[in-house]
Formats: C-alpha cells, structure tokens, sequence
C-alpha cells in the first residue's frame, strides 16, 4: 500500500495510497511532527493527505494533496520555514502553498509552484521561501546543492546561495 517513501536521518517515512504519512526510527529533533520526540521502530501516522515527502539531516518536508507545503524536525538554519527556526520544529507546519514537488538537502529545502518556479528556504535563502528559477518540472537537494530540469529540457545546478547555472552536457 506504500505510494512513495524516504530514507532521513534516522527516520524513514512512507505515504500509503490513502494520503496517510507513516514515520518510524530518531525522532531527537522532531522529525515525526507529531510533537514527540520519543523513538519507535514501529511505523506510526503522523500526517495525512501526503503525495510526497523528502527527507534530509533531521528533518522532513511534506506535500499535501492540496499543495501546501509542511515541514518538522531539526531547523538550525531554516529547512522547514519559520516555525521553530534556530533549533527544531516537533510539529508539521505550514511553509507555502501552491506546489507540485518538493526536495530537501542537509540545511535547505526547494518546492516547485505550479507555474514551474522553483522556490527556495532554509541556509542562505532565509526561512521564508524565495523564487531561484523559472520553468522547472523536476528538482533535487542535496547537502549543499541543487540540481533542476527545466521544461526546455536544459539542466541547471547551484549550490546553497550561488546563482544557478546551466550544465553543459556532452
């Protein structure tokens, strides 16, 4: 019944069919978002209405079915938005609406809008989330970079900060 999944730091998650979000494994830092901070090793709900979740060091950004975009678990430089910036949010909260994907990396997290801009939170960018590109239907974070598809097909990467620049492929 598993939709989609993700491996973070410690705590891997899945989406059923259904919508619900199921996180088990380190919960330290919030990353269940259920306010608790207590380990299980059996999978617990802890969300519904979930098409997609990404995962990273400590922390975890979910999409809903409606577009927003939510976030919980360790927040030192800003990954999942505002709410518990400095140190960790133990509970999903809201950081945009409007999207169709979204990627996280160690310290950053980027959603796709449905109009094809990439946005961007978390180290270098602020906590609140700002456009970086246009045109992407495809992105992924990593520690300290990005990398997104554009609908022209062209591939662009940066890292945390940088201007994103196009990849020349041979």
């Amino acid at each position: 019944d598993v939709a989609t999944a993700a491996v973070g730091d410690g705590a891997n998650y899945y989406i059923a069919s259904s919508g619900a979000l199921f996180v088990k494994g380190r919960a330290n830092r919030g990353q269940y978002g259920d306010g608790k901070l207590k380990t299980t090793q059996k999978f617990v709900q802890t969300a519904s209405e979930g098409v997609q979740i990404s995962a990273h060091t400590g922390h975890a950004i979910l999409l809903k079915k409606n577009g927003d975009v939510m976030g919980t678990g360790g927040n030192i430089f800003g990954p999942v938005g505002k709410f518990g910036l400095g140190d960790k949010a133990v509970r999903w909260s809201w950081i945009m609406s409007g999207a169709i994907a979204v990627a996280t990396g160690a310290s950053h997290s980027v959603a796709i809008r449905t109009d094809g801009t990439l946005m961007a939170w978390g180290s270098e960018y602020g906590p609140e989330p700002v456009p970086v590109l246009s045109g992407v239907t495809a992105v992924a974070a990593g520690s300290t970079t990005t990398i997104a598809l554009k609908k022209d097909l062209t591939l662009w990467q940066w890292g945390r900060g940088e201007k994103p620049r196009q990849l020349t492929l041979k």
